[in-house]
C-alpha cells in the first residue's frame, strides 16, 4: 500500500494533527446529509479506510452509524480504542487493496489516505466492490505559513536534501469515477485558528511530520542545529501563537444509479 506505517506517532497523532471542532462539525454534518439524502432515515453502515486513531471518526460513530474501520498500523487502532465513544467500531488491521470487510456499504469515507498510496487504480477497484458512495478528502491545518516549518524546508534544501511532494491524485481519480458512472459533489471550507511556534518546532525536532522519516539522519541533524541557530538569530519566542487556517476539502462521489 504505502511505506508509511504511523506506528510510530500514534500516541501523539492527534495532538500534532488538531483542527478546530468548526472543521469537524462540518465534515459530520456533511456526511449525514448526504447519507440521508441518499438512502432516507438511518441506521446507515460506513466504512472508514484509514481510520487511524479515529481522529475524525470518533465524531462520526453513534447509534444511527454502525461505522467499521481498518487501517495499517496497530499501534493507531490501539488509540483508537483508548476513546470514548468508540467501543461500538469495528476495526481490523489491514490495507486498503484487501478490504477484510465485505458487503454493501451505504458509504465509504478515506480522509487523508490517498497520497499516501501508490496504486490509485487497485485502491478503487477494491473500494468500488463495497459501496456506491464514496468520499474522499483531507482535513488538515496549514503548517506551511508558519515560519518555522518554512525556514526548516529552505534549510533542507540548501544542504542538498528537496522536500518531495505528494503526487497529484485528484485527476486520476476524477477522470476515473467520472468513466464509472459517478456524480461528483466538491465541499471546502477554511477557518482561521492558530498554533505556537513551540507545536510546530516540537513536531520537526520529534520527527512526527511523516515526509521526515525519509530524510537522512546525518542531514536531518544538520538541518535542525541550523533551524534552531536561525529560531535564536530572529528571537523567536517558541511559546508564541501565529495565525495559520485549518481546511476541509472533500470529494463526494456518488454512483447515478443510487
Amino acid at each position: 500500500m504505502t511505506h508509511i506505517n504511523f506506528d510510530r506517532v500514534a500516541m501523539v497523532y492527534d495532538q500534532t494533527r488538531e483542527v478546530p471542532k468548526e472543521i469537524i462539525n462540518l465534515l459530520i454534518e456533511k456526511i449525514n446529509k448526504v447519507l440521508f439524502e441518499t438512502f432516507g432515515s438511518p441506521p446507515y453502515q460506513i466504512l472508514s479506510l484509514g481510520i487511524g486513531s479515529g481522529r475524525v471518526e470518533k465524531y462520526l460513530s453513534s447509534k444511527d452509524n454502525h461505522l467499521f474501520g481498518i487501517d495499517i498500523s496497530e499501534l493507531m487502532l490501539r488509540e483508537l480504542k483508548k476513546k470514548q465513544k468508540t467501543e461500538s467500531i469495528a476495526t481490523a488491521q489491514a490495507d486498503v487493496y484487501n478490504l477484510p470487510f465485505r458487503g454493501n456499504f451505504h458509504l465509504i469515507v478515506a480522509i487523508h489516505l490517498v497520497h499516501l498510496l501508490d496504486n490509485l487504480e487497485r485502491f478503487l477497484n477494491e473500494t468500488l466492490k463495497a459501496s456506491k458512495l464514496i468520499i474522499i478528502g483531507d482535513v488538515y491545518t496549514d503548517v506551511y505559513q508558519s515560519l518555522i516549518y518554512s525556514d526548516f524546508i529552505e534549510i533542507l534544501s540548501k544542504i542538498g536534501w528537496e522536500k518531495q511532494d505528494s503526487a497529484p491524485v485528484d485527476g486520476f481519480i476524477t477522470r476515473e469515477m467520472s468513466r464509472l458512472g459517478f456524480l461528483r459533489e466538491d465541499i471546502e471550507r477554511t477557518e482561521t485558528t492558530s498554533q505556537t511556534h513551540y507545536s510546530i518546532y516540537d513536531s520537526i525536532k520529534k520527527k512526527y511530520f511523516s515526509w521526515l522519516w525519509d530524510v537522512p539522519d546525518a542531514i536531518y541533524n544538520e538541518a535542525l542545529s541550523q533551524l534552531e541557530t536561525r529560531i535564536q538569530k530572529k528571537n523567536i519566542n517558541l511559546n508564541e501563537s501565529y495565525q495559520t487556517t485549518a481546511s476541509i476539502e472533500l470529494k463526494i462521489f456518488k454512483k447515478r444509479d443510487i
